[in-house]
């Protein structure tokens, strides 16, 4: 891996040393990096399959290689204003997924757990097209959201 990464730091004109040192303090200084890897990680594992990080500010966060799953991270560090709730815009970016017929999640990262949450299983619990839909489904999955964070931190007491 250090050889490709060398080869790698090459083609792009940067030094090694200098990129180590920036992913470090990236790391030590972005807790939601961090989240965003133990949500890569459980995925991992959880779907035998490997993900790929999307761009920084794309949705979803993680997309598995073969393009079947799409993952929103959403951490509950406390740090990242925003990052453990979703928009109507990561909402609707994510029902794309689902029509396309991709198994689409968020991942919930509170401190070294991690939790999915289906939203393929919400979109079918409301009519496709009714006028409320899109704040009903954004209610929906922040109220889950909310259950699992809350549910976490009283094992945590």
């Amino acid at each position: 891996m250090p050889s490709d990464l060398k080869m790698l730091c090459e083609d792009l004109g940067i030094s090694y040393h200098s990129l180590i040192r920036y992913i470090h303090s990236l790391l030590k200084n972005n807790p939601f990096i961090i989240s965003e890897i133990k949500a890569l990680e459980f995925c991992e594992k959880v779907f035998n399959k490997s993900f790929l990080r999307t761009n920084m500010f794309d949705t979803p966060d993680l997309i598995s290689e073969d393009g079947e799953i799409w993952v929103e991270v959403k951490d509950f560090s406390g740090i990242a204003p925003g990052s453990s709730t979703l928009t109507l815009s990561q909402l609707r970016k994510l029902l794309e997924g689902v029509r396309k017929g991709r198994h689409v999640y968020i991942a919930i990262v509170f401190e070294n757990n991690v939790h999915l949450v289906s939203i393929n299983k919400f979109a079918r619990e409301i009519v496709l097209g009714s006028k409320e839909y899109y704040i009903k489904l954004l209610a929906l999955i922040n109220r889950e959201i909310e259950e699992v964070i809350l549910a976490k931190m009283r094992e945590n007491v």
